[in-house]
């Protein structure tokens, strides 16, 4: 019987299985012998093969069955996945890692060489150390010679000088006392240069601070050409700038205008107080976290109000443009400004930055309020103390517009760069028209002024305390009286003062009750009340600070053609200032300005010699004061003319009052220039580097404040 033909369909299934089976066969990956350089401990537990892959071999019993894991990673050049995957899931670590040696039982495995040999290697190790010497020095070299290079500049362009001066302590309580030099060059550019910055040792007499001045100025060959020094009002300054010869001394603008808002301020130490106190709170990184989410949520809430009153077409575009990228993107994240008491310009932006934190303070508030922990509850009750009443919210506000035009006044005249003495005499008088007093004082408001309100809400409520008791005790007292029929004269006497002072006091709770209403109605006229004390306070202080301008200040003044017309002068100060112009302008006129002139003909014809032998030389006489008429018979000019560039082009007509504008135009209005100096060295002499020595810091800050005029380092 002949055997059975298998199903063809089942005859190519086996065959496709066998084939299958030989392609698998030979593409399994194959493993690579393990090299020399695969020192590590992983590889006692894994494979790499062919497919670029490694593979566990970590053996696993369960029971009597061992389970090889069979886990693949991919593998390049690193073995850390791989003993990460043994430790953590086979807890398998590293159990030869050694331990790093110390330094000292490494140091102790070492065989030192004998004497000579190790004598012989220090010297050649030391000979490879790199020192920072060769820096240092080559400051030195650079300030030797930019000190050079301001002799030699100070000889070829400058005329007259005026100086700024003042002294700073650094973090390492050294003394150091600045020096600025200004003056305008024979193309009227105006040269604002450092001079130095030098150590001065204590004590700081106004003879040191003399010495010092005079030293320094002589070295760079300046004695015969300072004729100004502007400083602050310090008394050890004013006395060392009085006693030095030639010298006049100009009081720093901005100094004496803060001086004269300090004593406005004092007219409001009450509620200055209480601003800087609520600007404190926000002074630790927990509030001010806190104070920055609540801008946070402000913006967010401002950004859905205005999406919502978009209209169709805008919305379109509103949505797409790419969403406020909060913190970042358009919101500024604004922080508390630290309040200095010397520093005036500190207190105002700190005012201001509250005014602007308002809304985002009262949210902190609301927050804290609403939050049940117990750190929370309690900042809560600081702050509620803290924070303003709107009286004196209104009241920052109407400060911060008082003070507006002297900060503006003293950035103003803060400048280096182009004539700020000159506009000192109008600005003032700008600035004392805007502080005129406009009402009466009130003697009620006054009392009011530096009482605390909250120290004042308190005493009402224990006197109402008070009051409410020895009612009640003196009604008590007086049906007594009432129910004995048989009193004698003493006690009707006696009887007749209680029932008066139970009168007076029924009469003063009453009032109390009352109390609420007039003191938020006094609180409203208080705040006109304090700004016109305050106002009258600056007013006053600005008469007494400049009763007596300084004449270089006028002199300056008159000698700007924006504004030699004096407008708003009284006619007996413009007289005197143009008589000492007038002096001045004589004393260096040149002589031969003064003697006629014989002006002869260039032609040597015997016909013009002949003539001149009859008729004498021809002689031009000119009037000895055209020069001066002529420079006030000009037209002003405009507010936007620079005054340096007018005397440039107009130096030839004016060649005498063109070296008096050199004197006096190049003097700064404030002692600025040495307070940023001293910016810069506060920079330079930091916690880091407070041991650097002081010719280190003033060779430094010399080359980088000169730079614009001395390169020493092309």
């Amino acid at each position: 019987m002949p055997p059975k033909r298998a199903n063809s369909s089942t005859e190519s299934l086996h065959a496709s299985k066998r084939l299958a089976s030989d392609i698998t066969d030979e593409q399994e990956p194959q493993i690579i012998p393990k090299s020399a350089n695969k020192t590590s401990w992983v590889w006692d537990y894994f494979v790499e093969k062919t497919d670029g892959r490694v593979y566990c071999q970590y053996i696993e019993k369960d029971g009597e069955n061992e389970i090889v894991c069979g886990a693949s990673l991919l593998y390049k050049t690193q073995t850390s996945s791989m003993s990460y995957h043994l430790g953590d899931k086979h807890k398998v670590f590293n159990k030869k890692k050694e331990q790093q040696l110390k330094i000292d039982d490494q140091i102790k495995k070492f065989t030192p060489h004998k004497e000579p040999k190790q004598q012989y290697l220090r010297n050649g190790l030391t000979d490879w150390l790199v020192t920072d010497g060769t820096l240092k020095a080559d400051i030195g070299a650079g300030y030797q010679e930019a000190l050079l290079q301001m002799k030699q500049l100070i000889n070829e362009t400058c005329t007259y000088a005026a100086i700024t001066t003042d002294l700073w302590t650094a973090r390492n309580n050294q003394g150091y006392i600045g020096i600025t030099g200004h003056w305008l060059t024979p193309n009227m550019e105006l040269y604002d240069i450092l001079i130095c910055i030098d150590l001065i040792k204590y004590p700081h007499t106004a003879e040191n601070i003399r010495l010092a001045l005079v030293k320094k100025i002589q070295e760079l060959h300046l004695n015969d050409k300072v004729k100004h020094a502007v400083t602050d009002n310090g008394a050890n300054v004013v006395k060392a700038i009085r006693e030095w010869d030639g010298v006049d001394r100009i009081a720093c603008t901005s100094h004496t205008l803060q001086l004269c808002v300090m004593k406005g301020l004092r007219k409001i130490k009450s509620y200055a107080c209480r601003f800087r106190k609520l600007n404190q709170f926000f002074n630790s990184p927990k509030q001010a976290e806190r104070l920055e989410r609540a801008q946070i949520e402000i913006a967010n809430l401002n950004k859905e109000i205005t999406r919502q009153t978009l209209t169709s077409s805008d919305r379109e575009l509103q949505d797409s443009n790419e969403p406020i990228n909060i913190p970042g993107g358009s919101l500024q994240i604004l922080r508390t400004i630290a309040d200095c008491k010397t520093r005036w310009g500190s207190t105002l932006a700190s005012w201001k930055r509250l005014l602007e934190l308002k809304e985002a303070i009262k949210r902190t508030l609301v927050t804290l309020r609403l939050d049940s922990n117990s750190s929370a509850i309690k900042d809560w009750k600081k702050l509620r103390k803290r924070y303003l009443k709107d009286c004196e919210w209104k009241l920052l506000e109407e400060l911060c517009k008082l003070f507006q035009p002297i900060e503006r006044a003293t950035t103003f005249l803060g400048g280096e760069k182009y004539c700020t003495i000159s506009l000192i005499y109008s600005t003032l008088e700008s600035i004392r028209f805007y502080y005129t007093p406009l009402i009466e004082d009130d003697d009620e408001n006054e009392e009011g002024i530096e009482d605390d309100d909250d120290e004042l809400e308190d005493d009402d409520e224990e006197s109402d305390d008070e009051n409410e008791g020895e009612s009640e005790s003196d009604e008590e007292e007086e049906d007594e009286q009432r129910i004995r029929p048989n009193v004698t004269t003493r006690q009707q006497s006696q009887h007749q003062q209680l029932q008066q002072q139970s009168q007076q006091q029924q009469s003063q709770h009453q009032q109390h009750q009352q109390q609420p209403q007039r003191q938020h109605h006094q609180q409203q006229l208080n705040t006109a009340s304090i700004i016109n004390k305050v106002q009258k306070e600056i007013y006053g202080a600005l008469f007494d600070y400049w009763n007596d301008p300084p004449m270089a200040m006028l002199l300056a003044t008159i000698l700007d053609p924006r504004c030699k017309r004096t407008h708003g002068w009284p006619n007996e100060l413009r007289e005197r200032v143009k008589v000492e112009l007038k002096v001045q302008y004589d004393e260096i006129k040149p002589q031969n300005n003064t003697q006629p002139e014989e002006n002869f003909s260039n032609n040597n014809s015997s016909i013009d010699r002949f003539h001149a032998y009859i008729f004498g030389p021809q002689v031009i006489e000119e009037n000895e004061d055209t020069e001066f008429d002529n420079y006030f018979r000009t037209p002003q000019a405009s507010y936007d003319t620079n005054p340096f560039q007018w005397w440039q082009n107009n130096k030839d007509s004016f060649p005498v009052l063109y070296e008096l504008a050199r004197k006096y135009l190049c003097i700064p209005a404030t002692s600025v220039p040495s307070e940023r100096l001293f910016s810069d060295a506060g920079n330079q002499i930091c916690e880091e580097r407070n041991r650097l020595k002081a010719s280190t810091v003033t060779e430094l800050l010399f080359l980088k404040r000169n730079s614009e005029y001395f390169n020493v380092f092309k």
